[in-house]
């Protein structure tokens, strides 16, 4: 997110405004997360308590909030288990605060009492409950009919689209590795068992344990690419960087989250098993979207002031697509 949004919310009036549109103070208002994409917050709405998010058109405009807000109603209505959109009094799912020359989106969510995944740490049933949730998502998302405006392709992700704009021409090896990672998933091919809309974002964050069950949330990210992408994203996330734990236990931990959540995945729906192989294409990819987005907003020049664990995750992503080296070794 950049700067100049967030100064934004150091006006008062954009707070004020959110709170008149859903009738509530001000000070009742709590900032829960003032990501790359969002601000979040906690308020209560028609006595209960509510998730607000406000979103810069810069990140996104209003009509494709609004499609994502549409997956999310299909999928709720269906029967997953999804943060669901709520209304807002005059019946709309998003409503605008406008500025001078752009404008704050604000929607509204269900708020859950669910903790984040601890990573490696959840029970293989949990991690099984989460792959028949995203199973189910990818069988529904073959039927899915989108409204007007659809969602992102997976290739116009910012992070990729300005790739060689954010990361530094001195790593020319990461930016050959880039090439060759595109190309290669482009030349996949397509067809409604194996590419639809997915949610696009599964990381620990985005899957709450709520008494043992899984409950997926924020769908921002969702965009049509291929499922498999949906399988090897969470696996890339509940594998800990050696500097935190590797050799076999490392492996070891990455197993039990894979074939636990495959368990899950094959009850609600069908993969063939050849796309599994692809799965360290698809980390190789979000490997370079991690990448991007850290110099896109990180401050290199407080480099010092960094936490360890930033510092050693990027050097190992990097390492890796420099030396061609598998994230995890494990046969698929």
């Amino acid at each position: 997110m950049g700067k100049f949004i967030k100064d934004m919310f150091d006006n008062n009036k954009i707070l004020e405004s959110i709170a008149k549109i859903i009738g509530v103070e001000v000070d009742s208002l709590v900032l829960l997360k003032r990501g790359f994409q969002s601000f979040v917050f906690r308020g209560h709405y028609e006595n209960k308590e509510t998730i607000i998010k406000v979103t810069h058109n810069s990140h996104r405009q209003r009509a494709l909030i609004e499609s994502e807000i549409d997956f999310i109603k299909y999928l709720a209505e269906s029967g997953v288990s999804v943060a669901d959109s709520l209304r807002f009094p005059n019946g709309n799912y998003t409503e605008i605060i406008d500025l001078d020359e752009s404008y704050f989106t604000v929607s509204l969510f269900e708020f859950s009492n669910g903790l984040r995944a601890k990573i490696a740490e959840e029970k293989s049933e949990f991690y099984q409950c989460l792959g028949e949730i995203v199973g189910r998502v990818h069988t529904l998302s073959k039927k899915y009919k989108p409204i007007q405006i659809k969602r992102p392709e997976w290739n116009e992700n910012n992070s990729l689209r300005q790739f060689k704009q954010f990361v530094p021409d001195s790593l020319h090896k990461v930016h050959e590795r880039f090439d060759s990672i595109i190309l290669s998933i482009e030349e996949l091919r397509k067809s409604n068992d194996s590419y639809g809309l997915i949610h696009g974002d599964i990381y620990p964050g985005n899957y709450l344990n709520e008494n043992g069950k899984v409950r997926l949330i924020d769908f921002d990210r969702c965009e049509y690419s291929w499922f498999v992408s949906d399988i090897a994203m969470p696996l890339f996330y509940e594998t800990p960087i050696p500097w935190v734990v590797d050799g076999e236990k490392r492996k070891n931990i990455a197993l039990r989250f894979f074939n636990n959540f495959m368990e899950g995945y094959h009850k609600t729906n069908s993969i063939d098993s050849n796309w599994l192989k692809s799965i360290p294409l698809f980390i190789d990819l979000r490997q370079v979207v991690v990448i991007s987005t850290i110099y896109r907003s990180y401050d290199f020049c407080n480099y010092e002031d960094w936490k360890q664990w930033d510092k050693e995750a990027l050097k190992f992503y990097i390492n890796n697509l420099e030396t061609n080296n598998d994230y995890i070794n494990i046969k698929f």
